[in-house]
């Protein structure tokens, strides 16, 4: 990850499930570039607000424009690139609304303050939400998007695992910036799934048996071997990813395909790598005549760490609304 870069989506962004109302830009005009997607400066990015106070550039919300499932309805390879507006709504904060401890969002969740009582204590509360957290209406619209295997792709800032327990949808996921529920030795980088009720006896703890492994060695008279801990899979500042490799395979994989829609969904792309993977898709999407949405409360914004301006994505349609609860009966929570 960025060294400038969060553990997921640093700002909090709702997204409204059941407003069900959208905001279909004016054609955008394109220059000669090859792949078509660069805009010329007459494109005007829409803001998103109700208040008629509020000054804005191009066109306001309409209760006519369409809703999310009515764009998509008639495409078969659509990509979802999510931040912390999908799991508001169940009650799962963004890094910044849990990390107001002593110290700072942006030093708690460097990579140095992993070992600390403030790390330990914020993770451990966040944990105890999304292990009791149920999925939103959106994360069962993306589900049954991906049991019709129209959903290519989702990939996640998010940590909350809220997809875990639907099955579809996490065959199809790509969490970019780790698991809460998933914890990395720190020495030989074995993975395993830590409920939350072992939580406290794994964090900082070593293998036992390596720890076993390195004592029998000094029984016998040799040097001990170094024993790692046990820690939470979450990419903080200052750090790689661990599957870093491996996003960028699949993600060089899906920008080849022919996906015929991005959704960009309760994030702000604040995060440079982010901003730059959602930025390369959007431009190989829209070359092959793919359609982008932009789905938040907030427009997309320039970024002061990020090169990539809000006009190089070629959104076609802003919503607000998903109506993805409107679409069948109320979804039993998942047994």
């Amino acid at each position: 990850m960025d060294d400038a870069s969060p553990a997921t989506v640093p700002e909090k962004e709702d997204v409204d499930a059941s407003d069900g109302r959208g905001n279909k830009l004016d054609s955008i005009n394109h220059d000669d570039d090859k792949n078509g997607l660069r805009p010329s400066s007459s494109f005007l990015f829409p803001i998103l607000v109700e208040d008629d106070s509020i000054p804005h550039s191009g066109p306001s919300l309409s209760q006519n424009n369409p809703s999310l499932r009515e764009i998509v309805q008639d495409k078969n390879k659509i990509v979802f690139i999510t931040g912390a507006g999908i799991s508001t709504s169940a009650g799962v904060d963004d890094f910044q609304s849990r990390s107001r401890t002593k110290m700072s969002s942006r030093n708690m969740l460097d990579i140095s303050a992993i070992w600390s009582e403030e790390f330990l204590s914020w993770s451990r509360a966040l944990y105890n939400i999304c292990s009791k957290a149920q999925p939103t209406p959106f994360h069962h619209f993306l589900d049954e998007l991906a049991s019709t295997s129209r959903l290519l792709r989702h990939y996640t800032q998010n940590i909350d695992c809220l997809d875990t327990s639907l099955h579809k949808l996490s065959s199809r996921t790509i969490s970019l910036h780790g698991r809460l529920d998933t914890f990395i030795y720190t020495m030989c980088h074995e993975m395993k799934h830590v409920p939350f009720a072992v939580y406290d006896d794994t964090f900082g703890f070593p293998c036992e048996e390596c720890r076993l492994k390195s004592e029998r060695r000094k029984s016998g008279g040799k040097r001990g071997l170094p024993v790692g801990v046990w820690r939470p899979k979450i990419l903080l500042y200052g750090e790689v990813s661990p599957d870093a490799e491996e996003i960028a395979a699949t993600w060089e994989q899906d920008a080849l395909d022919n996906v015929d829609a991005v959704v960009l969904v309760g994030t702000r792309l604040k995060i440079p790598h982010t901003r730059k993977l959602a930025y390369s898709l959007c431009r190989s999407s829209k070359s092959r005549g793919g359609t982008v949405i932009w789905m938040n409360r907030v427009p997309l914004e320039s970024e002061p760490t990020t090169e990539q301006p809000p006009e190089v994505f070629g959104i076609d349609h802003v919503t607000r609304g998903a109506q993805v609860e409107q679409s069948r009966p109320p979804y039993p929570p998942p047994t």
